[in-house]
């Protein structure tokens, strides 16, 4: 019957977590933080074990591309996730967007985005309305582009990101009519 898991600071091993996603399959939100014992294959049994996740918090070296692909194949009705995902490439968030199309909120650490020059590919969700990333080198025309395929975000933020310093030139009010908060 539970519902929602949250562990925190190394208080389970990797056999605990997949003796709790064997055991409850009924999981909607998981919250897992600074667990660095955790393997990549105990989050992967979690996101088949519990195809019901909505909400989706993990701070771990463990979140790999091969766990992003899974959530999004075995967790369509995710609603938020935050992940600092240390290695993640770009094919895979895009992978994730194109599966999680309820996908409203995506906060990535670290975020995967290609190298200065290389535009980023509309496949967004257009549900997406919070969009936080940190520690992304993001170009204007990479920005403008995401921007274009976000028309329903309402929240955006950049933490310890080099971004554009000419964001007029995006025209937010264009791309994001119902943009209201903006963190930079």
């Amino acid at each position: 019957q539970l519902e929602k898991l949250t562990i925190r600071e190394d208080a389970c091993n990797s056999d605990s977590i997949a003796a709790i996603a064997n055991g409850c399959r009924r999981l909607t939100r998981v919250s897992l933080f600074n667990l660095d014992g955790m393997s990549e294959q105990s989050l992967v049994t979690l996101v088949r074990s519990n195809p019901g996740l909505t909400d989706v918090k993990i701070t771990s070296y463990a979140v790999t591309n091969k766990f992003v692909r899974e959530l999004a194949l075995n967790c369509p009705e995710l609603d938020v996730l935050n992940l600092f995902a240390h290695d993640l490439d770009l094919d895979t968030t895009f992978y994730l967007l194109q599966h999680c199309r309820k996908l409203t909120c995506l906060i990535v650490d670290s975020s995967p985005f290609p190298p200065s020059g290389t535009v980023v590919k509309q496949v967004i969700s257009a549900s997406l309305r919070h969009l936080h990333l940190c520690g992304v080198n993001i170009e204007l025309a990479q920005l403008d582009s995401l921007l274009r395929a976000c028309p329903s975000l309402i929240c955006l933020q950049f933490d310890h990101c080099e971004s554009p310093r000419d964001l007029a030139a995006v025209r937010l009010g264009v791309h994001c009519p119902r943009l209201q908060q903006l963190h930079l």
